[in-house]
């Protein structure tokens, strides 16, 4: 017999449920008690921004899990799902497994409070559930987007990638001849900029030639500086080939990596580049949806963003069909520099204190099928975690066959494996406050600095306890 699969979703006002929020919907109840208490039952929390698309992707994959389990379902999912849920995790009475993505879930802080189960010991046996033959996750997945966490241990894995870079719009910007002139002395070809002298090129072509000289080369959302700072800033950090540096940066757990001057120049070079006038006024005080709007209104011709862009704006897009988008990797790279696509994995987690904690195990090892890899990458438009997928047969977008053409095409592959913590927020802070002329170099750089004695401390006292 099958079970039913109830839906709780936050996008929509209807039935109230007592633990969350006001603005809740149940499709398909059954008493959530039983659930609770039943042992062939599983609970979700799926993050979902609004996109049709992504909702319809894990709704079958989860109705597919119930048909061949008979697992008992019950999944929280919508744009607010984080928030409401945040007091069971608090009360430890949290859904047995969560997709860590969107606003309102902090996985530092649940990770720091042992919220996540450690799933090192299962990964070293773990199989694809469901797959035609015997074949253990650890030998699919790509081994290189897995974090590593303190003690060889592992409270995430890795069901998606994504790369972050500059898009702009690639009709308009050949229209107004805002890119860089290639001329052969046969015939003249245009391409977009590559690093930083190209960059500067560019962005005063817009400046001096743009519609009343109002257009600004670049915008980003203020309000998630992390947008800009994976965008243009980190991959710099790679771009020399120094993959140790870039994992210090990244681990945060060497203080003396901020103070080298490779670090520094980085930042100098962006600062030159906001003290220039290139970024949008008022950037630094914009939402996402604010940015979106401004490059999408050509007021800026690129925007800093991740994969999800076009998803997020594919409703707009559908209105201006004149509008192409095209993904770059960061051109704030110097010309001496390589080419960077620095890849950051999308991770889900099991909550240490699941009811259903054997279900929720199945339920991520289902997660590796190629079916259910190929459902989730043509819905999200991001790679596919396993190793050597042919995107051949998917069914993508145009600007996500060029992203990852551009990918293909960048010379050096990079890996987000390690977290930084509440160093990374502190060095969002200091992106903001370079642009508004806030902080200097050196005075972001102590910020970043004295986070990072912080975590030091924090980190070496967290082991005192244990011992």
């Amino acid at each position: 017999m099958k079970t039913k699969t109830i839906v709780i979703t936050s996008i929509l006002a209807a039935i109230l449920i007592p633990f969350i929020a006001v603005n809740a919907t149940i499709y398909a109840s059954d008493n959530d008690s039983e659930i609770d208490n039943n042992e062939n039952a599983l609970t979700l929390q799926i993050y979902i921004n609004g996109n049709k698309k992504i909702d319809r992707a894990w709704t079958s994959i989860i109705n597919d899990f119930r048909d061949e389990t008979d697992i008992e379902i019950k999944t929280y999912k919508g744009t607010q799902v984080n928030t409401q849920l945040k007091s069971k995790w608090d009360d430890d009475t949290p859904p047995d497994f969560v997709w860590v993505d969107g606003n309102g879930i902090n996985d530092v802080s649940l990770i720091g409070d042992g919220k996540f189960e450690d799933l090192s010991s299962w990964f070293e046996t773990a199989e694809v559930f469901g797959a035609d033959e015997y074949t253990l996750v650890k030998d699919v997945v790509n081994n290189d987007l897995i974090y590593q966490y303190e003690g060889g241990k592992m409270y995430e894995m890795p069901l998606l990638g994504l790369i972050h870079g500059a898009y702009y719009d690639d009709n308009y910007m050949r229209e107004k001849n805002f890119l860089i002139a290639d001329d052969s002395g046969q015939e003249t070809t245009y391409h977009y900029p590559k690093n930083y002298d190209e960059l500067l090129t560019f962005s005063m072509n817009v400046k001096n030639n743009g519609e009343d000289k109002k257009n600004s080369p670049l915008t980003y959302p203020g309000q998630y500086p992390s947008y800009l700072l994976w965008s243009y800033i980190m991959p710099c950090y790679a771009a020399d080939g120094d993959i140790n540096f870039f994992n210090k940066i990244c681990n945060a757990r060497d203080i003396s990596v901020f103070s080298d001057p490779r670090f520094k120049a980085v930042l100098e070079r962006f600062k030159s580049y906001a003290d220039a006038g290139y970024i949008l006024n008022d950037s630094v005080n914009s939402n996402h949806t604010q940015a979106q709007r401004a490059w999408l209104d050509h007021k800026a011709m690129a925007i800093s963003n991740g994969m999800w862009l076009e998803g997020e704006v594919q409703d707009m897009l559908d209105e201006n069909p004149n509008f192409k988008m095209h993904f770059t990797t960061s051109p704030l790279v110097t010309s001496d520099q390589k080419s960077v696509s620095l890849v950051i994995p999308r991770n889900v987690a099991i909550a240490s204190k699941a009811k259903h904690k054997d279900n929720a195990y199945k339920f991520l090892s289902f997660l590796y099928k190629e079916e259910n890899q190929k459902r989730l990458c043509e819905a999200y438009s991001y790679f596919s975690v396993l190793d050597d997928v042919n995107y051949d047969d998917f069914n993508l977008t145009e600007c996500t066959r060029q992203t990852f053409e551009e990918f293909e095409n960048s010379e050096l592959k990079v890996y987000k494996k390690y977290d930084w913590g509440t160093v990374g927020d502190i060095f969002n802070n200091v992106i903001n406050a370079l642009v508004s002329n806030e902080y200097s170099v050196d005075v972001g750089i102590g910020k970043i600095i004295d986070e990072a004695k912080k975590l030091k401390w924090e980190i070496k006292n967290h082991r005192k306890k244990a011992h």
